[in-house]
């Protein structure tokens, strides 16, 4: 599950009694000093409380400040050394072993790949064995939790389950592996996500010790989601990228929006001739115009070759030799031979640019066609779609440059060049790959936009800037992420400025730049201004669905809903939690309106699970109305079947790929954990279920869930064993709820593969 709702964190340095050990410690604040003053005492209680060598403590530091916390994490590593007796030999058998080199305070940064620190702990130590047994374990510090703010929300999910999971054997006192200490620092918003998501691994700290330090702004995430490029008139619908899979409450972005057909060719402009007075003096010659470029000899061999190339690839090998010699009547040679032609009979610049942006326009059109079937019958695969595009964009290309600067046609066209550029992106695998593509086409973009009078086509415009502005949020997942955002935003506000009185009244472009405005708004919030700018993402949308037709463009509305909730769900992480849950929830059940199983099931799968997360963190806020908490939770419950039921159908129709992640759009792992969560906080959390036999199942589906995570993340140790210890800590609140023989029924739900595994670690 993703981060939940902020809740309120302790201010300064009380550490409570440890439920683990006998020993408990009192730490007090003292009159107001200065910041350095406070910040020397604090760091004296957390030495002494570390050097005191205690077993089975949970201390947290929170600091801001991460360059102050780097140098007390650092100075406490150097004091603690120091004090530990390393200069002294040690006994050991009745011998000595010499010096101790053993350390008393072992840092750790947080693995982002799987963030569990109890596993990192149990890997150093495997890799670190004692020198003697009886040696105490050093202290662990755990750095690096501030990178879990621009991580996934699966991964910031997967943090909070590990800890949680971890309280179990922390608290173990037969547990000699982890008889030691941690020092967890966190910034104050991570304090309070770990004291509402991780509650029993909260409660059971031993000391709390805050810093006083101004925020330090942490690394973005390079997750973005995708925005709405446009085409221009000249450009027919083109095919919808495929989106990567995303994780738990995904961002969807609108469909990519295409309009109109081809370019109609240039109307010839008629010869006038003017009678010429003889009794008028003749006037004066005019400058001569400096003369146009000569015309290129041919066209460039790459076309030519690439377009012969696409031609031989769409006919079959068995028949290719006799088709061969009549290939020249299919309609892209044809073009490529009137390009010839006229470059050969040194036409005039316009009659190439047509000629040229007929071709261009021809392999334009295959796009939209994909493997339906091109001109003449011919197949276009989807492994020619990124040859098509290169076509597209060498002939768009002569044809602009032969092209006037002052032809109507030319922010179009530049427009066009623009999003063949964008869509040749898509084909890239890595970013070096994408980036020169997503400059040339701002490049474009802003030339197009130079050579239009915005007033007198603002329509092009509008396209123009909405195009521009997804390419800079395009362009922020790879670099100035902040800066790049903020030029979507304005490119879209200025594309909203024309758009409300284009096309005749049609508001359909005009609610598409706002659900496009949303989204760089909400991605923005995920670096600075949250509150800001997750409000400017909630004004965007509700601004998209007023104009939206429900009745005509039902699938586009359910998706503008989808958005809404999200931003929603993540107002209430900062304020308001839950009146903005409940608003989310009621977006969510709108969009399922709309997004149905039987036209999106995958988005319907997707909205079931944002669906779900909504109502669990709104149980968790409910703790003081019982029924309502047990009410919301077996709400959560409901959503995340519906999710999870039909993602696996989905998967099995898509042939059994070896990741479910390959076609859904949240995570299917992560939603077994938390509908086993679910069902186990009913039952230990809430009065609601008393009856034994209904307790028995809600606790046995939890291990059924818990056992699906475990099962699934073979290949992922570190997943994996996060799974485990919920297996572990359900089976013994089954043996604590229902003795051995409920115990026993459990453990024959268990494969057969697992079981011994699991008697291990029980």
């Amino acid at each position: 599950m993703e981060l939940s709702v902020q809740c309120p964190l302790g201010r300064v340095c009380i550490l409570i009694p440890c439920t683990r050990d006998p020993d408990t410690m009192i730490v007090t604040d003292i009159l107001p000093l200065t910041v350095l003053d406070v910040n020397r005492q604090t760091y004296k209680q957390l030495k002494l409380a570390l050097s005191l060598n205690l077993r089975r403590q949970i201390f947290v530091a929170v600091c801001d400040d991460l360059p102050l916390r780097n140098r007390l994490a650092k100075g406490l590593v150097a004091d603690l050394q120091a004090d530990c007796g390393c200069g002294e030999t040690q006994e050991n058998g009745g011998g000595k072993t010499g010096k101790s080199q053993y350390p008393r305070l072992v840092s750790l940064e947080l693995n982002l790949q799987d963030p569990n620190p109890v596993a990192q702990i149990e890997g150093w130590i495997s890799r670190h064995p004692l020198p003697d047994r009886r040696s105490p374990l050093p202290v662990f510090q755990v750095l690096g939790l501030e990178k879990l703010t621009k991580a996934s929300p699966a991964v910031q999910w997967s943090f909070l389950a590990d800890l949680e999971a971890s309280e179990g054997r922390l608290s173990d006192a037969g547990d000699r592996l982890f008889s030691c200490s941690i020092l967890l620092w966190v910034s104050r918003p991570w304090g309070r996500t770990i004291a509402q998501s991780a509650p029993q691994f909260w409660h059971c700290r031993t000391g709390l010790f805050e810093f006083e330090g101004e925020p330090t702004p942490v690394a973005p995430s390079p997750e973005y989601s995708q925005t709405t490029i446009e085409a221009s008139s000249v450009i027919p619908r083109l095919p919808q990228e495929n989106t990567p899979p995303r994780q738990l409450l995904p961002l969807e972005q609108s469909r990519l929006e295409t309009e109109g057909d081809y370019l109609p060719p240039k109307t010839p402009t008629p010869l006038v001739i003017t009678p010429i007075s003889l009794l008028s003096p003749p006037s004066p010659p005019s400058p001569p115009s400096p003369p146009s470029p000569p015309l290129p000899p041919k066209p460039p061999a790459k076309l030519v070759e690439l377009v012969w190339g696409t031609v031989n690839a769409q006919i079959p090998g068995d028949v290719k030799a006799e088709v061969v010699p009549s290939a020249a009547n299919t309609l892209p040679l044809k073009l490529l031979e009137q390009v010839e032609q006229l470059h050969h009979s040194g036409t005039s610049r316009g009659k190439l640019a047509d000629a040229y942006l007929k071709l261009g326009s021809f392999y334009r059109d295959g796009l939209s066609k994909g493997n339906s079937g091109g001109q003449n019958g011919a197949t276009v695969t989807p492994e020619l779609l990124p040859q098509y595009l290169t076509l597209a964009i060498l002939a768009y290309k002569e044809a602009i440059a032969l092209m006037e600067k002052d032809a109507p046609e030319w922010g179009d066209l530049a427009n066009d060049l623009g999003n063949c550029h964008w869509m040749r992106s898509r084909y890239q695998s890595q970013p070096e790959e994408k980036l020169p593509h997503l400059f040339k086409a701002v490049e474009l973009y802003h030339q197009g936009l130079q050579h239009l009078d915005a007033e007198a086509q603002p329509a092009v415009w509008a396209r123009i800037q909405n195009n521009l502005g997804a390419v800079y949020s395009e362009l922020a997942r790879y670099q100035d992420r902040q800066e790049n955002l903020e030029r979507s935003i304005g490119a879209y506000q200025q594309a909203l400025n024309y758009r409300k009185g284009e096309s005749g009244g049609d508001l359909r472009p005009y609610a598409a730049t706002q659900n496009n405005l949303g989204t760089a708004y909400w991605n923005l919030a995920q670096h600075r201004d949250a509150v800001e700018n997750l409000k400017q993402a909630v004004s965007a949308y509700s601004e998209a669905l007023r104009h939206h037709s429900r009745s005509e463009q039902p699938l586009e509305y359910g998706m503008i809903q989808n958005n809404l909730g999200t931003a929603y769900w993540n107002l209430a992480q900062y304020e308001k939690p839950k009146d903005y849950l409940m608003l989310a929830i009621a977006a969510y059940q709108i969009a399922l309106m709309y997004r149905t199983k039987q036209k999106l099931p995958t988005a319907h799968a997707a909205t079931q699970n944002n669906l779900g997360t909504a109502y669990w963190h709104l149980a968790n806020h409910s703790q003081s109305e019982p029924e309502l908490r047990a009410e919301f939770l077996t709400e959560a419950i409901a959503a995340y079947d519906a999710a999870i039921t039909l993602g696996e159908t989905l998967s099995q129709q898509a042939g059994g790929l070896s990741s479910p992640q390959k076609i859904l759009a949240f995570d299917l792992i992560a939603a077994h954990t938390n509908v086993g969560l679910a069902h186990y906080q009913l039952v230990t959390q809430t009065n609601a279920i008393p009856d034994a036999t209904c307790r028995a199942q809600h606790l046995h589906a939890a291990l059924d869930h818990y056992i699906q995570g475990a099962t699934a993340t073979q290949d992922q140790p570190e997943r994996h064993q996060n799974a485990w210890a919920y297996i572990v800590q359900i089976v013994r609140t089954i043996y604590g709820e229902f003795g051995i023989e409920g115990q026993t029924r459990a453990l024959s739900r268990v494969p057969g593969s697992l079981l011994s595994e699991l008697m291990r670690r029980l």
